[in-house]
């Protein structure tokens, strides 16, 4: 995909350097419990949701969602 897409993709040992330095975050996990923090992402970062789209799952930190600029398509699983 890199050669394909023309872009930089490493691998990451940890989500700290998978997410720290990114523009965008796309998490699509089965997590009952919020791991993403605001200390994982730079200001500005773009992070998508995928995961937690039933009740009893999340991704994020209501920290992080408090401190950003959330936009929900499905209020129902908000």
């Amino acid at each position: 995909m890199q050669a394909e897409l023309d872009i930089n993709i490493e691998r990451s040992e940890s989500l700290y350097s998978a997410t720290r330095n990114s523009d965008i975050v796309l998490l699509a996990t089965w997590a009952v419990e919020p791991f993403l923090t605001p200390e994982l992402i730079s200001s500005g970062c773009h992070v998508t949701t995928l995961g937690a789209d039933q009740p009893n799952e999340a991704e994020v930190t209501a920290e992080l969602i408090r401190d950003a600029l959330f936009v929900c398509d499905d209020r129902a699983l908000a």
